[in-house]
């Protein structure tokens, strides 16, 4: 059992009912998700993108979980705007951290389009 596929609010497993779901998930080129920010259970994590040549978020699954960590820790004093902890983007496009106006210009685009 992958313990990183449990519920931390039911204690549930994960339940794979169908193999194919992973050649499929390649091929994704947008998500939907209702008013909550799911469709499934009232959560969604944005977990990493990749926008003008740049990743943002975690960087590999060890750093992704690390993130989880240091944000369930942190709780509400964490950041409001992230990406499982990575703030780069969001101080790109605020200005806390200066890029060029096309990066910066992508960045918004690419938001936009996701809100």
């Amino acid at each position: 059992m992958d313990e990183e596929m449990v519920d931390d609010d039911t204690k549930m497993t994960a339940l794979a009912r169908n193999s194919d779901l992973v050649e499929e998930l390649g091929q994704v080129e947008i998500v939907f998700s209702d008013k909550t920010g799911t469709l499934t259970c009232n959560k969604m994590e944005f977990v990493r993108c990749s926008i003008a040549e740049t990743v943002y978020g975690p960087k590999n699954n060890e750093d992704l979980k690390k993130a989880r960590h240091t944000l369930k820790k942190q709780g509400k004093s964490g950041p409001k705007v992230h990406l499982l902890g990575d703030t780069t983007c969001s101080d790109e496009m605020t200005g806390k951290i200066a890029c060029d106006a096309a990066k910066k210009q992508a960045l918004e685009d690419y938001f936009v389009i996701l809100h």
